[in-house]
């Protein structure tokens, strides 16, 4: 082939990789929280898992170490939300059915020892941090999270959505909303009937955690 009529090749830049997402072209575009939620994940395996009929993404807690989760029982993580709105900005709260799941900093200490002195009572076989929270971090297993911005009508879903800020619950904060909500959260649930039966021992719980409320809250570092 004469060479001068031979076809030029032309080489196609590699994609950066920085920059936008790239993403299936029937897929939503993603807003600054989907974005900001998929930094240090598997872009592929996140943006594949949005587009299916489920629309449940695995987003890993403590990846890469700027944030965490602390799993809340959703009758008590309901009153502490309200408690928290009331007078901070929450950070992003998800809300799987059972619990409500609150991202909060990265911790380097073990949860349960920042409540150390707050979830203590003195009926000793009730400790609502124990019982009631779990921390999630780089161990644990991938939370199941729908796209920001996409509502979903299967599995969770997004109470306060990730905007793409970078804002966070301080563990301390919810620490705190935890303990004051806690009377409302185990408080008995009046009976329909008249003629109930006398109260359980929560009933006892509750007298215990009001006398226990009145001590000075310890300083806790997120």
């Amino acid at each position: 082939m004469n060479p001068k009529t031979r076809p030029q090749q032309t080489t196609v830049p590699p994609t950066p990789l920085t920059g936008p997402i790239p993403v299936r072209q029937a897929s939503h575009p993603l807003n600054p929280g989907a974005r900001w939620l998929l930094h240090g994940q598997d872009l592929h395996a996140c943006t594949t898992a949005w587009q299916t009929p489920h629309g449940q993404a695995p987003i890993q807690p403590g990846a890469p170490r700027y944030w965490d989760a602390i799993r809340v029982h959703a009758r008590l993580g309901d009153q502490a939300l309200r408690l928290l709105a009331a007078n901070h900005k929450p950070g992003p709260v998800l809300d799987t059915g059972a619990d409500l799941i609150f991202l909060v900093p990265a911790l380097f200490h073990d949860w349960n020892t920042l409540l150390t002195g707050v979830t203590v009572v003195q009926n000793k076989y009730w400790n609502w941090g124990r019982d009631l929270t779990t921390h999630l971090g780089p161990h644990s297993a991938p939370l199941p999270c729908p796209q920001p911005g996409i509502p979903h009508p299967e599995g969770g879903r997004w109470v306060i959505e990730p905007d793409g800020s970078g804002t966070l619950t301080f563990a301390g904060q919810l620490a705190l909303a935890l303990h004051s909500a806690n009377p409302a959260a185990i408080a008995p649930t009046p009976r329909p009937s008249a003629q109930a039966t006398p109260e359980p021992e929560p009933a006892q719980r509750h007298n215990n955690l009001a006398a226990f409320f009145k001590r000075p809250h310890p300083q806790e570092a997120s």
